[in-house]
């Protein structure tokens, strides 16, 4: 396979992405050694290092919108959980893999649907639009016909799916390095497992097909919620077929001034659908993004949308994930500490201070259940500055304890669902899930 730079696709061979990785990194240890020397001659030591981070950050960005793949969705999972961990002006720059990737050709595009659908398929397909509808880091989703019917067509990136385990070892790699050199001994093994089991499921369109029909059953009968449904024809390799669902992006409908009343129905909408997700079935959609939901103003409705990151937690494990909530609510800080290390949630060799800013961390996380914050006002700055400052306390002082692999999707879902509702600015009384999902 050549290099696709020359087709306007990612680096499609093995070899092509480990070099230019490889390359990007030595690129950043370059960054790191130079400015280490200025920092040395500098009066103002703090502002260079400022200044080489935010540019390793923009080179970062720059090289991983071009590779995508795992890669790419490594860095993006990097701006949502180091900014407890990174300057603001380099979150910033990461930030921007949130929303930016390089599209692929519309001749690449008709290349990867003839080869996937055949061509009688193909021909069926009608006024596919040229530009995507949405991009990201595995694929791409283009608007069209098929049949009479409107449809979403997603397409996979030449070589992702090929690259991943190459993408993981080398990244695995720099972030093992970069933690030696701070001076604490984690293990990733877990947590790359984990990234790695995620994304080969994202890469598997038909098992993402499957997903979709067993989530719309989970939503069977609920009033509000809408999941698009797969064209099994268009279902093939790297494409992806499925009915189109229009809709508002939450931005596009919160720059609508909905009423309080609205807004405070979608964000119960959004709270139910995380109930209805985890503590009823176990199933849950965790990609944070916000661009994974729709808003249909006039009725109100929810549309959802990617089932790709999709992860099953059995009953025992919600039993014990409830156990924990309750514990840390009502239980001493022994209990607490007992139970996270069942859970493999702690290494028992960190220090006694760091386990005690575990647990006030994990108190302060629950304070919005509290009677005394009911309705809790979720614009309510304080909270979310507290939890920063509380949570960066902990990281601090960790030596051993990995990123808890086993919730961190889940957690990464969770952070979603309140940067989302947190848009909205709304008071909502949070008692009553606590009382019929929690304490029972």
């Amino acid at each position: 396979m050549g290099d696709s730079k020359k087709s306007g696709g990612a680096p499609a061979s093995l070899f092509s992405r480990s070099k230019e990785l490889v390359g990007l990194f030595a690129k950043l240890g370059q960054k790191e050694l130079s400015g280490r020397v200025s920092a040395l001659l500098s009066e103002n030591s703090s502002l260079k290092k400022l200044g080489l981070q935010v540019d390793q950050a923009q080179a970062l960005v720059e090289a991983l919108k071009h590779l995508r793949g795992a890669a790419m969705k490594a860095g993006q999972m990097l701006s949502i959980e180091a900014r407890d961990f990174l300057p603001p002006e380099v979150i910033e720059i990461l930030n921007q893999l949130q929303d930016q990737s390089e599209s692929m050709r519309s001749s690449i595009v008709a290349q990867i649907l003839l080869k996937e659908l055949g061509p009688e398929l193909l021909g069926e397909i009608r006024d596919l639009s040229e530009k995507p509808i949405a991009s990201a880091s595995i694929g791409q989703v283009h608007r069209a016909k098929f049949r009479g019917q409107d449809v979403a067509i997603k397409v996979q990136f030449p070589g992702v799916a090929e690259s991943i385990n190459s993408d993981l070892f080398l990244l695995k790699k720099v972030a093992e390095a970069f933690i030696k050199v701070s001076g604490k001994e984690i293990r990733l093994e877990g947590l790359f497992e984990e990234l790695g089991e995620i994304l080969r499921q994202e890469v598997d369109y038909v098992s993402e097909a499957t997903h979709m029909e067993e989530y719309a059953t989970m939503f069977a009968g609920r009033p509000g919620y809408v999941v698009p449904k797969p064209i099994c024809e268009l279902v093939n390799g790297r494409v992806l077929g499925m009915t189109y669902e229009s809709g508002l992006k939450p931005d596009e409908w919160l720059s609508r001034n909905p009423s309080d009343e609205e807004k405070t129905a979608l964000a119960r909408k959004v709270l139910d659908l995380y109930v209805i997700e985890f503590f009823e079935n176990g199933f849950v959609q965790t990609d944070p993004n916000f661009g994974n939901f729709f808003i249909r103003p006039e009725s109100g409705e929810l549309v959802i949308l990617d089932f790709g990151a999709m992860k099953r937690y059995p009953p025992s494990f919600v039993l014990q994930y409830k156990q924990l909530l309750r514990l840390i609510r009502s239980g001493t800080p022994d209990q607490i500490i007992e139970h996270t290390r069942a859970m493999r949630l702690l290494d028992p060799r960190e220090s006694a201070e760091c386990m005690q800013a575990f647990v006030s961390m994990l108190k302060l996380s629950l304070e919005p259940f509290e009677p005394q914050h009911q309705p809790f006002d979720f614009a309510m700055s304080a909270y979310s500055s507290d939890m920063r400052q509380s949570s960066l306390h902990f990281t601090k002082l960790i030596r051993y304890s990995a990123p808890p692999h086993q919730i961190l999707f889940l957690h990464r879902k969770l952070s979603g669902i309140f940067r989302l509702i947190q848009a909205m600015r709304v008071k909502i009384p949070l008692q009553d899930y606590w009382e019929n999902f929690v304490s029972v």
